[in-house]
């Protein structure tokens, strides 16, 4: 059980050694908590996730998008920052519960995020099934870059 927030984390390389810099052994971390707040907006409600140092923070995680729709994803070191995948085999469900489309039913959800420069702040592509969409994100909110 229990709550993580991380919405005031810095996830730069800084801060965490996100891109493997930093040295010291494999540190295993295995967390099962009632939701982990990603932002204002976004969290995941039955998170699960099994982590690694080694290398760089990086791992595999699942839980139910602001409690409603099934949502795994997986973190890896990048420059500047950890890049992040997340997929589900309900885009719409994910969608709604997002509040970004209130009437999508259907399809697979895979978004790639990468780390920016500015901390927080990330770019990356959002694949539904049939097409690609270019996504910025920054923390709080969503940003349509182009079709």
């Amino acid at each position: 059980g229990g709550q993580i927030d991380l919405r005031n984390v810095p996830f730069d390389t800084q801060s965490n050694g996100a891109d493997g810099a930093g040295g010291g052994g494999n540190v295993p971390i295995a967390l099962q908590l009632d939701q982990l707040r990603g932002t204002d907006d976004f969290g995941l409600n039955g998170f699960q996730g099994r982590f690694s140092t080694q290398g760089g923070f990086n791992g595999e995680f699942s839980g139910r998008l602001n409690g409603q729709a099934p949502l795994t994803g997986v973190v890896v070191p990048q420059q500047g920052g950890l890049g992040i995948r997340l997929r589900a085999e309900d885009a719409g469900a994910i969608l709604r519960a997002a509040g970004v489309i209130d009437n999508s039913f259907g399809g697979d959800f895979e978004m790639t995020l990468l780390p920016m420069a500015t901390p927080g702040e990330y770019k990356g592509q959002l694949r539904p099934a049939g097409g690609t969409e270019h996504v910025a994100f920054e923390r709080d909110q969503f940003g349509w870059v182009g079709g």
